[in-house]
């Protein structure tokens, strides 16, 4: 049965016949909309000045165990407030009404960041805050992005958006992130023997996470390799701290030769990382051909050029002089193959390149007999 015209929201109504009897069970569902629908927060009883005494039922007060409790008037989150309404009909003083509270998580807060303070050290939080539901936000710290390890929690009240965290040491990696919090029910504490009211906590997810801590160096622990006589780059990188870095040598010195160096990456506000990393230097190539085999006039003739060290593949040039004729060198593969025309001896220097540039020469000659 749709509600009435002077009636706002949901409605649900069960008639009965007179002596009938009936066990109603609802089960408040909350539908999805476009917008967010604010907390119903008011004094227990609407009607009575706050800080008075209750009456409750005909035997006041008692506590889900049985304990009876003198009731303040206060206000109490009931969250998205649903009524029960008895009513018979014909006897218009005999009805019933109850609040029903029911919790909704907010929605999630975003745009975290973090910012660093000093004097003392501190990081200061900020976030959006998305819903108008919230009572407060929970801030979590961990020492991990999963936070499983490490883990801290911070609280602050409803529409609070900014945190500071006091509590960091030197040279340690923080994670943060945050969520809203929706607080329903009556969180009033009572003298015991009482165990209070039930509440129930309704978190929204998780915003973004930022992380804060000394910077870590990234770069692989094995640099490429380089060559003797070869010019040499290779950039470092880091993670995390506060930029701009500076790097430094801290363990060792830089090659010649095959050399384990310890590198130093210092933040903007004295973070250290430290990372041993390898160089290796190699030599340049070299060609292991000291001579070559003789030739016939009109013969078909191959032989093939051969070097070791520096970095393939290769590439084969003749820098100086020329090959008999009817001869022509590979720059691949170094096979120097063809049919001498003439006789002939001829000398000359073959060159053999290695992809990084470096360079190696040998004198070499054919003898082109008839």
């Amino acid at each position: 049965m749709p509600p009435d015209q002077n009636e706002l929201g949901w409605k649900e109504t069960v008639r009965m016949n007179p002596l009938e009897s009936c066990i109603v069970a609802l089960r408040p569902v909350a539908p999805t909309l476009p917008f967010e629908v604010p907390n119903s927060i008011r004094l227990i009883d609407p009607t009575m000045p706050e800080g008075t005494v209750l009456s409750g039922g005909p035997w006041g007060f008692t506590d889900p165990i049985a304990e009876p409790v003198t009731v303040i008037n206060h206000e109490v989150n009931f969250g998205w407030e649903y009524v029960y309404h008895c009513h018979l009909l014909g006897h218009e003083e005999m009805d019933m009404m109850h609040a029903v509270p029911f919790a909704v998580a907010p929605r999630a807060p975003s745009i975290l960041n973090l910012t660093l303070l000093n004097g003392p050290r501190r990081i200061q939080l900020s976030w959006h805050d998305n819903s108008i539901s919230e009572t407060g936000f929970i801030i979590q710290r961990a020492d991990d992005v999963n936070f499983t390890t490490g883990l801290v929690t911070f609280t602050v009240g409803a529409d609070v958006t900014i945190y500071t965290d006091t509590t960091i040491v030197n040279n340690k990696a923080y994670y943060y992130r945050v969520q809203a919090n929706n607080v329903v029910g009556d969180t009033a504490i009572y003298p015991a023997p009482s165990i209070g009211f039930p509440s129930v906590s309704m978190a929204s997810a998780f915003s973004n996470t930022v992380t804060f801590g000394p910077p870590t160096i990234t770069t692989s622990s094995n640099l490429p390799p380089g060559e003797v006589g070869v010019p040499y780059s290779q950039t470092l990188t880091a993670i995390n701290g506060i930029k701009p870095y500076t790097w430094s040598i801290s363990v060792g010195a830089l090659p010649p030769g095959l050399t384990l160096i310890t590198f130093q990456v210092t933040d903007s506000v004295g973070g250290i990382a430290t990372k041993q990393i390898r160089i290796r230097i190699d030599p340049g190539p070299t060609i292991t051909t000291l001579n070559l085999p003789p030739a016939r006039l009109n013969r078909p003739y191959s032989t093939t050029l051969s070097a070791n060290g520096g970095t393939t593949p290769y590439t084969w040039s003749i820098s100086v002089g020329t090959l008999p004729p009817g001869l022509t060198l590979n720059p691949t593969t170094g096979v120097i193959s063809g049919t001498p025309t003439i006789t002939v001896l001829s000398h000359f220097t073959v060159r053999v390149t290695d992809i990084l540039g470096s360079t190696a020469t040998r004198a070499l000659s054919i003898q082109v007999n008839p």
